[in-house]
């Protein structure tokens, strides 16, 4: 049975490094990976296990799809930036009334 990874597990921006983060393992006791989104042409990079050995073999033989030849805590560091982005551009905008 496969076990569904969590998906609220903690990612960190690394203070002064834009686009580097600290993303949680799922593995208890494990410390962080690294990812940088900027690294590999906006693909990201990440010092997991997964990366290293499929994800990187999957981008050297062509894949381009970043969601595809991608790990985990890149996704997840992504989804964290995007968020904290659209965050930081709604506050810059014109308050709007939003239904609930």
């Amino acid at each position: 049975m496969k076990v569904r990874a969590k998906v609220s597990a903690h990612v960190e921006p690394i203070p002064g490094e834009e686009y580097r983060y600290w993303a949680e393992s799922d593995v208890w006791g494990t410390p962080p990976y690294l990812v940088d989104l900027i690294a590999a042409f906006g693909m990201g990079v990440c010092t997991c296990r997964d990366y290293d050995i499929a994800k990187r073999k999957l981008r050297k033989e062509g894949e381009t799809d970043p969601i595809i030849a991608s790990c985990k805590h890149i996704r997840r560091a992504r989804l964290f930036w995007a968020s904290q982005e659209l965050i930081r551009r709604a506050a810059a905008m014109p308050a709007k009334e939003v239904e609930e």
